[in-house]
């Protein structure tokens, strides 16, 4: 963004002249330093000097302490006010601007336009035409009197301290040995009164211009806050009650909060899960019909049993079905596993003669006699291996030739 060229916008070429006015205006008149004018010149002065520095800093035409510059505003014009309507007695000055009676009275008579018209009135239009608008309040009303009530203190007790001070009392009307201290305490007052009116005209104008937000009907109508959590009919959900983990302390279906969660372990009757796979494999379902079940059942053998089951046909009759628990996990038909017709069909978990899932592998080496019969014949379990089978007579020299074995 570019930056504003203050240098050529009126108000950085009005406030200079404000300056150069006042400079002026003190320099060709000689005022003293105990007088008010000087006094209120010099912070009229200042001020926009610093005003001045702040519009070549931050390249902006606002005046910087606005409040500030209503404030010597108040004191510039008390300066004005006193000497034309109290001083001068509400005479003209401007037949003395013209006057003949020598140079240094026509000098005297511009410094005192100057100071007394010409910069109380350059400061007003700054202040009536130039931003910032409404920044005074009404409080600040009492902290402009500080100052000329001071000013008035400070002199007063100056000429009592200091009777032979050069300049004793620059005006008449605050001179006690001239009219008493009474009639000096009524001026005070009267000035104070007039100087509270001047300021609260003040306010009240400022107050008038100040920037005023838009109309209502501008804005769109307010309404309600959406809310953040979507609206529902009843009082916002909650999480589930803590549930152990098959479910059995979940809400009934009857809740509407949880009527459409689905439970924690399928059933058989419940529509929603009814086509769920059960987690165990079963017989008659094709997707899982070759897996081999991993609990006992009552029609295959046990598969820790010490002694080998025969090589085709049913079970030997010393061999005793299993009596294992039935697992904790509900069933659809409330059977035990043991007596579930899914089971019954499935082969046991070892290889036998006619298993076609579990047979034995065929010997790297080929077929190799035993002496119990064919490398495929049933072999004795691998816990109990009896005497002269292949795996004790490994090192034993064998009548079937071997790569593995030296010629």
């Amino acid at each position: 963004m570019k930056e504003m060229n203050v240098y050529v916008s009126p108000q950085w070429w009005w406030r200079l002249l404000i300056v150069a006015a006042g400079v002026t205006g003190l320099y060709g008149a000689g005022y003293n330093i105990v007088a008010y004018t000087t006094q209120s010149t010099i912070i009229v002065i200042g001020y926009y000097s610093g005003v001045l520095f702040w519009m070549h800093r931050r390249r902006t035409v606002d005046a910087a302490a606005p409040r500030l510059r209503a404030a010597v505003l108040s004191w510039i014009l008390l300066s004005g006010v006193v000497l034309h309507f109290v001083l001068a007695g509400g005479r003209s000055p401007l037949p003395g601007l013209t006057s003949t009676a020598g140079t240094p009275v026509v000098l005297a008579n511009w410094s005192s336009f100057l100071l007394h018209y010409a910069l109380p009135g350059m400061v007003l239009l700054d202040w009536l035409l130039t931003r910032p608008y409404g920044a005074v309040r009404w409080r600040d009303l009492l902290l402009w009197t500080l100052y000329p009530l001071g000013y008035a203190a400070v002199l007063l007790a100056r000429g009592a301290l200091f009777p032979d001070a050069g300049y004793r009392y620059p005006y008449a009307f605050l001179d006690p040995t001239f009219q008493g201290w009474t009639a000096a305490g009524t001026w005070i007052a009267l000035l104070t009164a007039g100087f509270l009116l001047l300021g609260a005209v003040l306010v009240a104008i400022d107050q008038l211009r100040r920037p005023h937000a838009p109309s209502p009907t501008t804005w769109p109508e307010a309404t309600a806050p959406a809310p953040s959590w979507p609206e529902a009919a009843g009082p916002t959900p909650t999480w589930p009650d803590a549930a152990p983990s098959y479910g059995s302390g979940y809400r009934p279906a009857a809740d509407p909060r949880t009527a459409v969660a689905a439970p924690s372990w399928p059933t058989a009757a419940d529509p929603r899960t009814a086509e769920a796979a059960p987690s165990w494999p079963t017989a008659a379902d094709p997707r899982t019909a070759d897996a081999v079940p991993s609990w006992p059942t009552a029609a295959g053998p046990e598969p820790y049993s010490a002694t080998p089951p025969a090589a085709t046909g049913p079970r030997a009759p010393n061999h005793e079905p299993t009596t294992a628990a039935a697992p904790s996990w509900p069933t659809a038909t409330g059977q035990s596993p043991q007596a579930r017709p899914r089971t019954a069909m499935i082969p046991p978990s070892w290889g036998e003669t006619g298993d076609p899932y579990n047979a034995a592998p065929p010997h790297p080496d080929g077929p190799r006699p035993s002496a119990t019969g064919p490398w495929n014949a049933p072999t004795p379990s691998p816990w109990s291996t009896p005497p002269g089978s292949y795996g004790q007579d490994q090192d034993q020299e064998s009548a079937w030739p071997s790569p593995r074995r030296r010629t």
